[in-house]
């Protein structure tokens, strides 16, 4: 990895401005552009372009936004005594603290081409607690492999796969340890209702979905996606509707591809009943009440859910609930009996069972497997 003359110079304007240091306005600008150009490929004309001071207010609402400004100090005050071979780790790190990105793009579509290589700029393992997204974040692979955490499995995203990250849905994913690229290109947006009413692909865990591009259409997907980088001020209200447009072409694209391979549009009545869980996921509630609450008796309820989501509606209410307990745990570090109360269980023992059944390792073995930015690279 070449790294650009100031690259040092940018890390410590970053610095200062999460710290509440004096940045003037075009030192701000350049920070962000080397940090999208660096690591996840923003189009440089959807960058915010707000002051110094509103970029620490929105730092600063990070959960981890303290401890990372704390770490680094040492290494930016009294003098900037940072080095090249703590760069990475340093702007990774700051990548990493960013759990809650909404307020950055407000209502905009953004989207980007990520090149994640081992050791470098970007490398590092995404996670964003459940429910701290009001928008849908698509994911294609290009090239390499991709690890998702989808709580029932770990899926492996491979090239011309599509995964999509509902607003509820756990985002943890990381380059593959055994690849040494995982290229992606990646929209966060909210399209329409319309369109989404026809969603069809393959459930993966709760809230997360998957699509497999077939070979000969890539190279049509991946000309969607150039042809947003060819946008000229994607910013601007009549460019974000040729985005939007754009973008639900390729949702539409990837339906028909869903739907030649047998995939199916969610009941109405199950969509209420996955709202319904939701609504009441960490409360006590029976299967009557579900079915009660989508119109349906018991038996069929039960049968077209399965056949939607491959689990009960226990079993979906319980990985839901495993879902959010992987965050809170990393929010709470470690305490298992506050993690257990949190996602409803008063029983911090069959909480642990529960955990150990649905993600596959402990509680505390998933806490320790996860700590570092990408353990085992």
């Amino acid at each position: 990895m070449t790294e650009a003359p100031d690259s040092i110079q940018q890390a410590a304007n970053l610095w200062r401005i999460v710290s509440g240091g004096v940045v003037d306005d075009s030192a701000v600008s350049s920070a962000m552009i080397y940090l999208s150009y660096q690591s996840s490929g923003i189009a440089e004309d959807l960058l915010p372009q707000w002051s110094g001071e509103r970029l620490r207010e929105l730092f600063l609402k990070q959960p981890n936004a303290e401890e990372f400004i704390e770490r680094w100090r040492g290494k930016f005050v009294p003098e900037v005594t940072l080095q090249k071979p703590e760069l990475v780790t340093f702007i990774n790190e700051f990548l990493a603290a960013h759990q809650h990105i909404d307020d950055y793009f407000e209502s905009l579509t953004i989207f980007g081409h990520s090149r994640r290589t081992r050791g470098g700029l970007g490398d590092f393992l995404v996670r964003r607690p459940p429910g701290s997204s009001n928008n849908w974040g698509l994911l294609f692979t290009t090239e390499g492999r991709g690890r998702f955490n989808c709580v029932r499995q770990q899926f492996v995203a491979r090239p011309g796969d599509m995964v999509l990250l509902a607003p509820g849905a756990l985002y943890e994913f990381h380059r593959h340890l055994d690849e040494e690229h995982w290229n992606t290109y990646w929209l966060y947006c909210k399209p329409a209702e319309k369109v989404m009413n026809l969603m069809n692909w393959q459930e993966l865990g709760p809230y997360i979905y998957h699509q497999a591009v077939p070979a000969v259409e890539m190279p049509r997907i991946q000309g969607i996606f150039q042809q947003l980088f060819e946008l000229e001020s994607p910013a601007e209200p009549l460019a974000q509707a040729v985005v939007e447009n754009l973008a639900e072409q390729l949702f539409l694209r990837s339906f028909q591809y869903a739907q030649r391979a047998g995939g199916t549009i969610v009941d109405s009545r199950v969509k209420r009943a996955l709202g319904y869980i939701s609504d009441h996921l960490y409360e006590d509630f029976s299967i009557q009440d579900v079915a009660d609450a989508s119109s349906l008796s018991r038996a069929r309820l039960s049968k077209l859910f399965k056949a939607y989501t491959g689990r009960s509606i226990l079993q979906w209410r319980d990985e839901r609930r495993m879902s959010d307990a992987c965050q809170a745990l990393a929010k709470n570090a470690g305490n298992v009996q506050a993690v257990a109360e949190a996602v409803g269980y008063d029983d911090p023992l069959y909480f642990s069972r529960k955990f150990h059944q649905i993600v596959g390792v402990s509680p505390r073995q998933y806490l320790q497997d996860r700590r570092g930015q990408l353990p085992g690279a």
